[in-house]
């Protein structure tokens, strides 16, 4: 999985925002793509909460390719690049 989003990520925002991205990921589950916050909605690698999969026209689903694939595309359209991602996360601790 991975080496998917490795790939994904270096084609959508090349290979310097992969550090980032990463970062995240393993932040927020572990790239664990069944990990589920018992205190909310919030399930798999990117920790989406219910409503956030609607924002980017996505299913809430188990495929692990098909949640990196709706990760880029909400770090696309929310924050640009997985570098501002990142810097939000840090500034309020979810992103």
């Amino acid at each position: 999985m991975q080496y998917y989003a490795f790939a994904k990520v270096i084609e959508t925002f090349g290979e310097n925002e992969w550090y980032y991205f990463e970062k995240i990921i393993s932040k927020e589950s572990n790239w664990i793509h069944t990990a589920q916050n018992p205190k909310s909605t919030a399930y798999g690698v990117a920790q989406f909460l219910d409503s956030t999969w609607e924002t980017v026209n996505c299913k809430k689903t188990i495929d692990p390719y098909k949640q990196i694939d709706c990760a880029i595309l909400y770090i696309e359209g929310r924050y640009d690049t997985p570098r501002q991602a990142w810097q939000f996360h840090i500034d309020n601790n979810w992103y």
